[in-house]
């Protein structure tokens, strides 16, 4: 009886928290300075700025996506984790519901083991009825941004010089929290 209460225990904890990190997310050697979180004054861009990502779609985008919004919101996820794909719906409403001055995209780790991958996160962000950017990680994303991601789905604020802004929030929440989550990032960069 004990270890069955202890592992429903641990199953309610990961199933909260997320999914653990991703295979293919390989970790660097000094990211935590890399891209350091902002405080609204930066002028450089950071390393995290030089990326040059597929998408799912095929086209390629780079760090100058973030160049556009004062914020960017970036969903890591993985087309195998439970909690990322129950949380797509909502991520369709914050992309929907977010100010002009604000973008979305996702990252997901899984996306580029093959087309079949690539064609699931599609088809599951449409779906839920999201209509957002998926990208495929590349070695900058992976080395900058993924190599501290302990848990999936872990979001993350970006300036627009590609900074981080704030701490990252590991677990999967709902369309009204990730919303205050962008006003306090954008209150943090105005």
């Amino acid at each position: 009886m004990k270890y069955k209460a202890f592992f429903l225990s641990l199953l309610s904890f990961l199933l909260l928290t997320g999914c653990g990190a991703a295979d293919n997310v390989t970790p660097a050697e000094d990211t935590a300075s890399a891209v350091s979180s902002s405080d609204g004054d930066q002028n450089e861009k950071s390393p995290l700025a030089s990326f040059s990502a597929s998408s799912v779609d095929g086209d390629t985008y780079t760090g100058d996506i973030f160049s556009d919004y004062d914020i960017t919101m970036v969903n890591v996820w993985a087309t195998w984790c439970p909690p990322c794909a129950a949380e797509l719906p909502d991520l369709a409403v914050v992309y929907d519901q977010k100010p002009e001055n604000v973008n979305m995209i996702s990252i997901c780790t899984d996306a580029g083991e093959s087309a079949d991958a690539a064609a699931l996160a599609k088809q599951m962000v449409s779906d839920a009825g999201g209509d957002f950017l998926i990208l495929i990680p590349d070695s900058v994303l992976n080395d900058v941004l993924l190599a501290d991601v302990m848990a999936i789905p872990t979001t993350f604020f970006i300036d627009k010089n590609g900074y981080t802004v704030g701490e990252p929030h590991v677990g999967s929440d709902n369309s009204a929290a990730y919303l205050s989550m962008i006003d306090d990032a954008l209150s943090r960069v105005s």
